[in-house]
């Protein structure tokens, strides 16, 4: 067993965040595309009533919402710190 130091236990967080984050915004890239809208768009039409809260637009919306915590929570809520996948 390899015993690790608190900054070690960091980095370890921090790369598994960022792999997260890369993910996700895989994702929320291909759901934007394929609706071709952003995720704010969509978000507020599914509020408005002018678009359809199907299955597919709310996991799309619930991970754009957890991209947005992890980025917010890493200090990068304008995902400018994140490398473009």
């Amino acid at each position: 067993m390899v015993a690790t130091t608190g900054r070690d236990a960091f980095r370890i967080r921090q790369r598994s965040s960022e792999r997260k984050i890369a993910a996700l915004q895989r994702y929320v890239r291909l759901c934007e595309r394929a609706h071709a809208r952003s995720s704010e768009s969509m978000a507020q039409a599914v509020r408005d009533g002018t678009a359809e809260g199907t299955v597919e637009i709310g996991r799309w919306l619930n991970r754009y919402r957890f991209l947005q915590h992890l980025r917010a929570r890493n200090g990068d809520a304008d995902g400018t710190r994140i490398k473009a996948t």
